[in-house]
């Protein structure tokens, strides 16, 4: 794979993993903040009355993960064309 392109494709998968783990975390945050239940194994929240809350994406959420993805992408692809420099280097 090309110098020029491994960067990039670490940091948009290392953001990706992130902006995942930041989906589950708020999903299970809001539905604690309204005392349900989260069931990790159907990816729902379930309230004290037996509904199931579907919370879908608000725009504050897609601009967080945006804001996220793109920092995180290039940071993570800053590190590594730096350590595959210094590497080049010696």
């Amino acid at each position: 794979m090309n110098k020029n392109i491994l960067p990039p494709f670490i940091g948009v998968f290392a953001s990706w993993l992130v902006i995942w783990q930041l989906h589950r975390y708020l999903l299970v945050d809001n539905c604690l903040d309204i005392r349900g239940s989260f069931q990790y194994s159907t990816g729902q929240c379930l309230l004290d009355n037996g509904v199931v809350q579907s919370d879908g994406l608000t725009s504050v959420m897609l601009v967080t993960y945006f804001a996220v993805g793109f920092i995180v992408a290039l940071f993570v692809a800053t590190c590594v064309r730096k350590l595959i420099a210094s590497r080049g280097d010696k």
